[in-house]
């Protein structure tokens, strides 16, 4: 599913309409930098930004979730 987003993305600049596929994909590629053990720069900086911006449309800015167990 991370591939697959980032695959998309490259080929025709577009991310699902789903949020749950748009936080799967941002999971994958925090999995990917912790691995290599830096942060993303350039183009692949370019790439993690842009679910961050298709979460902010698709929600409105809002993502309902469960709320915070630890204030």
């Amino acid at each position: 599913m991370g591939d697959g987003a980032r695959t998309r993305y490259r080929k025709d600049g577009t991310f699902p309409d789903d949020i749950d596929e748009l936080g799967a994909a941002l999971f994958f590629e925090q999995g990917r930098y912790y691995h290599f053990g830096k942060g993303p720069d350039g183009a692949d900086l370019d790439y993690i930004q842009a679910p961050v911006g298709a979460f902010r449309r698709i929600s409105g800015g809002l993502v309902p979730g469960p709320g915070d167990p630890c204030p």
